[in-house]
């Protein structure tokens, strides 16, 4: 896939953040769900390998006041890197995927491959690189572990300023929300273990009693 290539190469740069929940290395990983995906549920590769490789070419902080933006942003500074090696209908596809993969949007995808990108960058939201993901972001905004008088929200309301919180309110639930049925098995399994992971938090928490 020479387009693809000639691609990576130019936007590799781009992403040069110190954010490792949005880094190159999420790059490849979206792009090795999106072509895991792909096999099974169809859809054009390089238009959905295009939109993984600009799907966060903006990345602004979650807390930022225009985050629910970025993706709509990401999908206007795209159209100039794809200009060299795509049409203008692929184009459109492309951005399309781009801007509606976000979660904090929370649009609806309008085509096949705007459905697998979504799918693929939830499913690097989940698992083990999910728990790593959710520590480094909350780190990174300056956010607790949890609550220490009530780990585990047992008698008190859900808080996003914690990272233990975080999965209740939000990585737990991504299972649900995939579009393909090949997705949602994935991602079940891999909430599985993330369930695995708190519960063995809750345990050394009371300590292993």
């Amino acid at each position: 896939m020479a387009r693809i290539d000639h691609l990576s190469q130019t936007v590799r740069p781009l992403y040069n953040s110190q954010d490792p929940a949005h880094d190159w290395a999420h790059v490849q990983r979206v792009m090795a769900n999106c072509r895991f995906l792909q096999a099974a549920e169809g859809g054009e590769l390089e238009v959905l390998l295009a939109a993984a490789l600009l799907h966060d070419i903006v990345n602004l902080p979650k807390n930022h006041p225009q985050r629910r933006q970025a993706s709509a942003m990401s999908a206007r500074a795209a159209r100039e890197y794809l200009k060299p090696d795509f049409s203008f209908e692929e184009t459109e596809r492309i951005c399309a995927a781009i801007e509606e993969h976000s979660f904090s949007l929370g649009k609806a995808p309008s085509t096949l491959e705007a459905a697998l990108l979504q799918d693929a960058d939830r499913l690097d939201a989940v698992g083990a690189i999910g728990i790593m993901r959710t520590v480094a972001t909350g780190s990174k905004m300056g956010s607790s572990f949890y609550l220490a008088d009530a780990p585990f929200a047992k008698d008190r309301a859900l808080e996003d300023g914690n990272m233990v919180d975080h999965f209740y309110i939000k990585t737990l639930k991504l299972a649900d929300g995939m579009n393909t049925e090949t997705a949602r098995r994935t991602a079940e399994k891999r909430v599985a273990y993330m369930r695995d992971f708190l519960d063995q938090l809750r345990a050394e928490l009371d300590g292993e009693k």
